[in-house]
């Protein structure tokens, strides 16, 4: 059984770390991925998201493997770290998780608000074809995919305005925005 916990033990951490630097990697890169936003059915009062998941799995392991070292008997040792796993994940999920959505959704606005706003091309918009603007509002910064409205080709560096947004595609020509 140490081998088994040992090895749940290991699995956590390894996709934790490698969550936490592929994530940092892509976010420099300009990807953006969303993992906290899978949804996956909820097990009990916990939902089963990759923020819960990961330290459960952790946990679950460490504390498995510490008591089997330790002696403890099987049914203790799994009864503890289920426990364990299972108040960490509920921790993760109401005191981080949770406070992280809602202050994201204090800060995030309609996307009815950006049409109409300025904004600058970051990767130039090939004819026919995408590219990439940031804007701000609300004090954030922002970066979406983009396509010229009329389909020419708008350099990087290029002031522009969102006109319409459709399928997270936001149409774009170059100028000030309507005042």
């Amino acid at each position: 059984m140490t081998t088994f916990y040992s090895a749940v033990f290991f699995t956590g951490l390894f996709f934790t770390f490698l969550t936490t630097v592929l994530g940092s990697i892509l976010e420099i890169e300009g990807f953006e991925a969303h993992f906290e936003e899978i949804d996956l059915p909820d097990l009990f009062f916990i939902p089963l998201k990759p923020i819960v998941l990961l330290p459960f799995i952790t946990v679950f392991g460490g504390v498995g493997w510490l008591m089997t070292a330790s002696g403890f008997g099987r049914i203790l040792t799994v009864a503890a770290a289920l426990l364990n796993a299972f108040a960490v994940g509920a921790v993760m999920y109401n005191l981080v998780f949770k406070k992280l959505k809602a202050m994201e959704n204090t800060s995030s606005s309609r996307r009815e608000e950006f049409i109409g706003m300025d904004a600058v091309v970051s990767e130039s918009i090939m004819e026919g074809s995408f590219g990439s603007i940031k804007y701000e509002n609300k004090g954030n910064m922002y970066r979406s995919p983009a396509k010229s409205m009329d389909g020419s080709y708008i350099p990087a560096g290029t002031s522009v305005y969102i006109r319409h947004i459709e399928d997270n595609v936001y149409y774009v020509e170059p100028g000030p925005g309507p005042s």
